[in-house]
């Protein structure tokens, strides 16, 4: 990836060529987020509204989510530092809530890769990071907010749709 969500970007497309001249064989990915100006290989978006959506069509470019979610849930004890402002994109307040708004995004997702060719999302992120708490795990690592087997359960759509995909297209 050449530029994460505008920051320092510049003139994308003629580093986009640059980056192809030293390796052909490698998918260039010239700006995850914000700033799209229609060069590489791939439309990244960050998506995070509570039902993600696709990028729009190209014909030319594969499209992905490179960032969506962003389901905060502040876990006391187990914070970078309890007395900052400790966010996510949706700040939740318990395992109920952000169980339905993971599962919702989740299903978001499958959707568009269903329905309008997504073909990669990424949630944000693994861990919380000092005042984000939009991790999957806490910032000390030692609660999985969204425990591996419900996570495996909700997932099996995507991979299921994915593979199924693969074979019935011609």
């Amino acid at each position: 990836m050449l530029h994460n969500e505008g920051w320092g970007q510049y003139d994308s497309a003629r580093l986009v060529e640059l980056i192809r001249g030293i390796d052909r064989t490698r998918p260039v990915n010239a700006t995850s987020g914000w700033l799209d100006v229609g060069a590489g290989d791939f439309d990244d978006r960050h998506d995070y509204a509570p039902e993600p959506t696709a990028p729009a069509a190209d014909a030319h470019r594969v499209r992905v989510l490179g960032e969506f979610g962003g389901i905060g849930w502040p876990i006391p004890g187990h914070l970078w530092d309890p007395d900052m402002r400790n966010w996510g994109y949706q700040t939740l307040d318990d395992a109920t809530r952000v169980r339905a708004a993971y599962a919702r995004a989740i299903a978001a997702v499958q959707r568009a890769a269903h329905t309008h060719g997504l073909c990669a999302a990424i949630y944000t992120q693994t861990s919380d990071v000092e005042g984000e708490v939009n991790g999957l795990l806490t910032y000390d690592r030692r609660v999985e907010k969204l425990p591996r087997a419900w996570l495996a359960d909700v997932h099996a759509g995507l991979t299921h749709t994915a593979s199924r995909g693969a074979r019935d297209e011609p």
